[in-house]
């Protein structure tokens, strides 16, 4: 089995390409941003790592440990980012814990005209992204880091 390709790795993301799916996964960690200053250059970093990464595949955010935020500065810095991740995946599956990040990540979603999968049931998010069954390559969802 071949391992998914590391192409980013720091406080508050990790990005993965797998080849043989030719899936892109974003696994958010628990790292919480201090200001909108560190969050934009962060997500600044993923949007690079993305680019090297390639698109046009499926891709899958991992949303779980996250901690939402709901206050203005940090909505407008996601406002300006979501297009740029998640621009050239079809398609994308969201990966929440809860209800209420369901409705969050919806709302974002509605706000943006963009059309995702948004979900707590990772056997649906896989299906959603055409692949038949769990890929080894989501083992690090599934067990953890």
């Amino acid at each position: 089995m071949e391992e998914p390709r590391r192409i980013l790795n720091d406080r508050f993301f990790r990005v993965r390409f797998d080849t043989p799916t030719q899936l892109m996964i974003v696994i958010r960690t628990t790292a919480v941003f201090a200001t909108t200053t560190q969050m934009e250059a962060t997500l600044e970093e993923v949007v690079k790592a993305l680019d090297r990464g390639g698109r046009g595949g499926p891709l899958l955010v991992d949303l779980r440990a996250a901690r939402g935020r709901n206050d203005e500065p940090f909505e407008a810095v996601m406002r300006r980012f979501r297009p740029r991740l998640m621009a050239g995946y079809d398609p994308v599956g969201i990966f929440v814990r809860s209800v209420v990040g369901t409705l969050q990540v919806q709302r974002h979603l509605r706000e943006d005209g963009t059309m995702s999968l948004v979900s707590s049931d990772l056997n649906a998010i896989v299906e959603w992204l055409g692949l038949t069954t769990i890929p080894a390559c989501l083992r690090e969802i599934v067990e953890g880091p």
